[in-house]
């Protein structure tokens, strides 16, 4: 299968979208790319560093601006950042440009993922990240699909996923 349109994956931290994302670009021939990555690469900091320095809305900023380049790179699997797709307006660019695909875990197996992480700011303790799990996950399911990879490999998911995009009909 060849990919002809732009697959976003989005998702609380930790739930897989670059791991899951780089095998779903090879299963579909096509460019594989991480928005984290591409600011802390255009940035030339880390994401923590920008937050540290800057602000988280220094970093939505950048953010956004890298998103609106990226459309241009179709046909791709892109990784979003765990708030890119809680934005209005990125989420308008995203269901403009492409299928989004929420990769959902359970709260308790994100936590165990991310304990020993401490390149996340948002990430902090627990009734924070509990909180920002549950005012995110609304705005999670608005995706055009959705796949729990709570109990997935991520070779699993990637092939559930290119399953699921072979379903959907092109948009308008």
């Amino acid at each position: 299968m060849i990919l002809k349109s732009m697959t976003f994956l989005t998702g609380f931290m930790g739930c897989g979208k670059t791991s899951v994302g780089r095998e779903l670009a090879r299963l579909v021939s096509v460019q594989f790319i991480d928005l984290d990555e591409q600011i802390v690469k255009s940035s030339g900091k880390s994401i923590k560093e920008i937050f540290t320095e800057h602000s988280e809305a220094h970093f939505r900023q950048l953010e956004r601006e890298l998103l609106t380049q990226i459309v241009a790179h179709q046909p791709a699997v892109v990784s979003l950042g765990g708030g890119t797709f809680i934005n209005p307006q990125n989420r308008r660019l995203i269901i403009q440009n492409g299928i989004s695909v929420f990769l959902h875990c359970s709260l308790e197996t994100i936590y165990k993922r991310l304990q020993n992480d401490t390149l996340r700011p948002l990430f902090s303790d627990r009734s924070n990240f509990e909180k920002l799990y549950r005012e995110r996950l609304p705005i999670y399911q608005l995706a055009d699909l959705q796949l729990d990879v709570s109990s997935l490999s991520i070779e699993e998911a990637a092939s559930k996923i290119a399953e699921m995009l072979i379903r959907v009909p092109p948009k308008a």
